[in-house]
C-alpha cells in the first residue's frame, strides 16, 4: 500500500497505475451519488462519472492531498449532474413555450395543421421581426428565458418585454397565417 505521499505525487506525474488505483476506489461510490441525483431521469451514471475523472486528471497538478481528490470528485460529478437536470428542465420549458408559440399562430385542430411545417413557417416569419422583437421571442421562446431575466440581459423594463414579446406574437400571426399551411 502506498502512502499519501507517493500516492500524491505519482498521480501528478500521470503514473497509469495510480490513476487506476483512484479510479477503482472512487468509481463506484462517484456512480451511486450520481444514481441518486439522476434518478428521476433514468439517466446512465458513467458518463458523468467518467467526466469527473477526466477533469481530476487535466487538473491533476492543482491537487495535493487525497481529501482533495476526493472532493475534487464529488463536486464535479454533483455540478455536472445539476446542469444535466438543470439544461433538462430548460429544454423542457422551451419545447413547451414553442408548442404555445405554435398554438398561438395556428389551431392545431384544423384539418390538414402540419406541426412541422409551422414550425417552419414560424421560423421563417421570425427573420421578418423587427431586431428588438426577433430577439425577446428567441430569448423568451427558444432560450427558455424569462421575462425578468430577458429584461435584464437587454437592458429593458419587464413591461417593455412582455410588450414586445406580444407585439412578436402578433406580428408571427399575421405572418404565417398569410403563409396558410392550416
Amino acid at each position: 500500500m502506498m502512502g499519501e505521499t507517493d500516492i500524491i505525487d505519482k498521480f501528478q506525474k500521470g503514473d497509469n497505475a495510480t490513476f487506476k488505483y483512484l479510479f477503482d476506489l472512487y468509481f463506484h461510490p462517484l456512480s451511486f451519488i450520481a444514481g441518486n441525483l439522476l434518478r428521476k431521469y433514468n439517466e446512465p451514471t458513467d458518463d458523468f462519472v467518467l467526466f469527473a475523472f477526466t477533469q481530476l486528471f487535466m487538473n491533476r497538478m492543482k491537487i495535493d492531498t487525497e481529501a482533495h481528490i476526493k472532493a475534487f470528485l464529488i463536486f464535479t460529478v454533483t455540478n455536472k449532474c445539476k446542469n444535466f437536470i438543470r439544461d433538462k428542465k430548460r429544454t423542457r420549458s422551451v419545447h413547451a413555450r414553442y408548442a404555445q408559440l405554435s398554438e398561438n399562430c395556428y389551431d392545431p385542430m384544423s384539418p390538414g395543421f402540419n406541426k412541422q411545417q409551422a414550425f417552419i413557417a414560424i421560423e421563417k416569419s421570425m427573420e421578418d421581426l423587427p431586431p428588438q422583437a426577433r430577439k425577446v421571442a428567441e430569448l423568451f421562446y427558444f432560450q427558455g428565458m424569462s421575462i425578468g431575466r430577458i429584461a435584464k440581459t437587454l437592458k429593458l423594463k419587464p413591461t417593455s418585454v412582455r410588450q414586445t414579446n406580444s407585439r412578436a406574437v402578433k406580428k408571427l400571426r399575421q405572418e404565417v397565417k398569410s403563409a396558410d399551411i392550416n
